[in-house]
């Protein structure tokens, strides 16, 4: 039986998200660290490709798998930290204006909700 888990962003706030970001790295998760790794190079040059709104809601994803992962399995949650740390720095040195403050309003909103889980 799987252990894939869906992305409970939406229960929490409303937010319907537009990928399968989430989904996709949990599949990964289960067949190993180089299938994730994998999975987000293909995520990343695809949201690269698809605007602030994509590159958005990878970070969002990549944060809370990260934060999920952190009492389960350090080495794969310090892997998520090191994809969204690469994705914010790509947002933040190419886009600026109401695509940057898009972006930066998200990820401060994801912050509040993790610190509310604490």
């Amino acid at each position: 039986m799987s252990k894939c888990k869906y992305w409970q962003f939406e229960k929490l706030n409303g937010y319907r998200p537009m990928t399968f970001y989430y989904t996709d790295f949990s599949v990964s998760e289960e067949i190993s660290a180089d299938a994730v790794q994998d999975k987000f190079d293909f995520c990343f040059n695809m949201a690269v490709n698809s605007g602030i709104a994509y590159l958005t809601e990878l970070v969002l994803v990549l944060i809370c798998k990260s934060e999920e992962l952190y009492k389960s399995d350090r080495a794969l949650s310090k892997m998520y930290e090191l994809f969204w740390k690469r994705v914010d720095a790509y947002i933040k040195a190419n886009f600026k204006g109401d695509k940057l403050y898009y972006y930066i309003r998200a990820e401060l909103y994801q912050v509040v909700l993790l610190l509310q889980t604490i």
